[in-house]
């Protein structure tokens, strides 16, 4: 049976004339009568008294009336919520962040933000596990429409080609701090001169290759005269993993400095040699540049009208332990 023929029904019904029921169906009335017959031969019963004028209900056609409105009002109110809940998915944009942004920029900054704008953020709590590629494969096939992601020049997150397509907006600088669990006193457990021996090195928990800051970790290590060796001992794909080993006093490691604030103002944490082995990093927000989305536009519109606001309203850098709350003079910037 055919939603249609229902509808059909409840026009002749109403009418009581083939003609106008058709003509109120906009179609001819042949067709019409056609298909009030198919009906009939679907119920197994006569439905119409042709025989009467104006035409009348047979006692089936009356029940059958009855159920015809009621599946018809039915289907009416389940296509228009269908269409809302369509409408609302629509109006949301898909995010995907990693889990120390998650837990420090997403909760005080975009999600507030989003508020503000009436936008709301459907996000995925699994992207919280992905790794760089999964990152750049979601924002690129547009699975995602904004990642909200660290960048430093020794991230590769995209090719060239790839970094054509896309759009980006500094929102903010974080600080990798290298750490270590303190003692009693505040002071690092691993420090120079008192881990293994007489071979001067510390034992340093990284990141995994494929984890968005292990290239930047690398580099660092590779690059950067720390005074002192580092003997890698574990590797992790993301920060908490890092920061638990590292407050557990296994080792030293690179953490963001909103990650660690609560933990370095509590002594729970310490620095080492901050100076040398603090890693500048950017905040970056990115989208698709063909992404039409008009809630994205109008969210990335409202960012650039913010400019530089959005650097200065938004930092908070650790205080306290050496690390200064102006990023200005200790954060480097970098073109893409």
């Amino acid at each position: 049976m055919e939603v249609r023929w229902l509808n059909d029904f409840i026009a002749l019904a109403h009418t009581r004339h083939f003609s106008r029921a058709a003509d109120q169906q906009n179609v001819t009335q042949p067709t019409f009568s056609r298909r009030i017959k198919l009906l009939e031969e679907e119920m197994g019963a006569l439905l119409i008294n042709r025989n009467t004028l104006p035409l009348s209900l047979t006692p089936a056609g009356e029940v059958f009336l009855r159920s015809a409105e009621r599946i018809t009002a039915l289907l009416a109110d389940t296509r228009e919520q269908c269409q809302r809940i369509q409408a609302d998915d629509t109006e949301r944009l898909n995010f995907a962040t990693s889990q120390s942004l998650y837990i420090s920029l997403y909760q005080s900054w975009l999600k507030p933000l989003g508020e503000r704008l009436d936008l709301t953020f459907d996000y995925d709590l699994n992207s919280s596990k992905w790794g760089a590629r999964e990152f750049a494969d979601a924002l690129l096939s547009g699975s995602t429409d904004l990642m909200l992601t660290y960048w430093h020049p020794d991230m590769s997150l995209f090719s060239a080609e790839q970094a054509q397509l896309l759009q980006h907006i500094t929102v903010n600088h974080e600080q990798l701090l290298l750490c270590s669990a303190s003692n009693a006193a505040g002071e690092p457990v691993h420090a120079a001169g008192r881990d293994r021996g007489s071979r001067g090195s510390l034992p340093c928990i990284v990141y995994d290759d494929d984890a968005l800051l292990g290239p930047v970790v690398k580099s660092t290590m590779e690059s950067v005269d720390l005074g002192v060796s580092l003997e890698v001992v574990c590797s992790e794909k993301h920060c908490i993993g890092v920061k638990a080993l590292v407050k557990g006093g296994f080792g030293v490691g690179w953490l963001p400095g909103r990650l660690v604030r609560t933990a370095l103002q509590h002594r729970q944490l310490a620095l080492i040699d901050q100076v040398q082995s603090c890693i500048p990093l950017e905040v970056r927000l990115y989208r698709l540049r063909n992404n039409s989305h008009s809630q994205l536009t109008y969210l990335w519109e409202s960012l650039e009208r913010q400019g530089a606001q959005l650097l200065g309203e938004q930092t908070d850098e650790v205080d306290g332990h050496g690390v200064s709350k102006d990023p200005a003079s200790r954060v480097r910037t970098y073109s893409p």
